[in-house]
């Protein structure tokens, strides 16, 4: 496996991950595990950062591949300590901003499909299908249209939900990587004359 699709897959493996312990902690009771969840949130964020930036000055990639390591380890640093410093801030507005992470971790799962298509993984279809469901999860967030008491319980099943499917599209991609590594490596060299 390439290193970039290492990167990817260590990144998103680990995220995916953080979504179902946060969105296990989010059901089994929001308002008294608030603090916890943004102290565990806050400092998952704080840690992706350090790990970006660090990753820059140690990696051997091209500098198109880590152009955008810095600003997004700065950000994501700052993120951190800002919701484990304001977690009454943060919490009010949660619901959205994580709305919005699930949005944008839908259209992932939509682009991971598109390239499952690409790879001639037959089931492909069913990961836009998972993709627009979460993306509806993630606008129902953002709108608002639930009752306040089951916002965060709605949000935690979504999280745990989104973070499975995250992890099962992964293990599908790993796996066609894999079989099209082996394939290429099993053809015989080019003759050169």
């Amino acid at each position: 496996m390439e290193s970039s699709n290492k990167r990817y897959v260590f990144t998103l493996g680990a995220l995916s991950l953080a979504y179902v312990v946060l969105g296990l902690i989010l059901i089994i009771d929001p308002v008294a595990l608030k603090p916890i969840f943004c102290y565990v949130l806050g400092i998952l964020a704080a840690a992706v950062g350090l790990i970006r930036i660090i990753w820059h000055f140690v990696k051997r990639e091209s500098i198109a591949e880590s152009r955008s390591d810095i600003p997004i380890g700065v950000v994501m640093l700052a993120a951190g300590v800002y919701i484990v410093a304001r977690i009454d801030e943060v919490w009010s507005v949660l619901p959205v901003v994580l709305g919005l992470a699930i949005l944008f971790d839908s259209m992932l799962k939509i682009q991971h499909a598109f390239e499952l298509k690409k790879l001639h993984f037959g089931s492909w279809a069913i990961f836009i299908l998972l993709g627009l469901v979460t993306a509806a999860l993630g606008v129902l967030l953002l709108l608002g249209v639930l009752p306040a008491d089951m916002q965060f319980i709605f949000f935690g099943i979504a999280l745990m939900a989104d973070g499975a499917i995250n992890i099962a599209v992964l293990m599908l991609l790993m796996a066609k990587w894999r079989a099209a590594a082996k394939a290429q490596a099993a053809q015989p060299p080019a003759v050169v004359d």
